[in-house]
């Protein structure tokens, strides 16, 4: 099996098509009207939008908590992500904000991070993984890939995610770089591809 650009773009839109946009419509509400940075209402929308609902109640408490006791701490961390130098370094402005303590929670910040700069960055979890996955799996079997995708095989033959697909800090900016690929070769938005890359959740062909 030879996978095409033409192909995988089709594959995509397909994928992308079956989310519901209003599932995200009020994290893209906040990043199409924030002014720079973020406020704890604002990363309450987000957790809620992002998290199960079992462990978005203790979120919320957290990060009221931490609002609390940390006045301005979110508005003047997350300010920050618009002149961060790099993707590893946009990731560790947030480290230490509630539900991104320890590495940080990759997914969680990606979301964040998103929000901030919607073209510049794109959500980190396991069922975008589960789908790079698929497509690293076609196209390095094949011996002569399509030209226009050897770039992007270039960047997935150095992707490795764990075998649970769990987003990793150090899995980052890899991450970002074969998003902006895809975008780059299929003229889908990076919205579209995070759409398309959690709805397939490993699954190019769901007739298959």
């Amino acid at each position: 099996m030879r996978l095409t650009l033409k192909e995988l773009k089709n594959v995509l839109e397909l994928a992308a098509s079956a989310y519901n946009p209003e599932d995200d419509s009020k994290v893209i509400k906040i990043a199409n009207e924030h002014k720079g940075y973020l406020t704890a209402k604002d990363l309450r929308v987000i957790f809620k939008w992002k998290l199960q609902p079992n462990h978005f109640i203790s979120a919320e408490r957290q990060l009221m908590e931490y609002d609390s006791s940390h006045r301005g701490e979110i508005k003047q961390r997350t300010r920050l992500i618009v002149s961060s130098e790099s993707d590893h370094h946009a990731l560790s402005i947030l480290r230490g904000l509630p539900q991104m303590k320890t590495g940080p929670s990759v997914a969680v910040a990606s979301c964040l991070l998103m929000v901030l700069d919607i073209n510049r960055f794109t959500v980190m979890d396991r069922r975008a993984n589960e789908t790079l996955v698929a497509i690293k799996k076609i196209l390095l079997s094949e011996e002569s890939p399509s030209k226009e995708l050897t770039q992007l095989r270039n960047l997935l033959i150095s992707y490795g995610p764990p075998s649970d697909y769990l987003a990793r800090a150090k899995d980052w900016p890899t991450y970002m770089a074969i998003c902006r690929e895809l975008s780059n070769i299929t003229g889908l938005t990076l919205r579209e591809i995070d759409r398309a890359l959690y709805s397939a959740s490993g699954k190019l062909y769901p007739d298959s």
